[in-house]
């Protein structure tokens, strides 16, 4: 983790939002969420529904399961996306 001024280390949720250049007011316009939920999240104080995770993972172009692994949600045993049976 990335140490801001406070000391306090940055969450990887916050690196991500920074490095594609969007403020936590801009994130949660995209998620449909309050600034509040935002910095929750960031802050480990929360967990966020599971659509709007969907919407997060989106938003920050990253996997779902990534979201998961930064909120500390263990997901070791769960396949990775695959593609829907093709009918016959």
């Amino acid at each position: 983790m990335v140490h801001n001024n406070n000391t306090q280390p940055k969450s990887p949720l916050r690196i991500q939002r920074e490095s594609i250049g969007l403020t936590q007011p801009e994130l949660a316009r995209q998620v449909g969420v309050s600034d509040r939920n935002i910095r929750d999240w960031e802050n480990g104080a929360s967990l966020p529904r599971l659509d709007r995770a969907a919407a997060l993972a989106r938003s920050l172009r990253v996997p779902l399961k990534q979201i998961c692994k930064w909120m500390q949600i263990d997901v070791s045993g769960i396949p990775d996306d695959i593609s829907p049976p093709k009918p016959e």
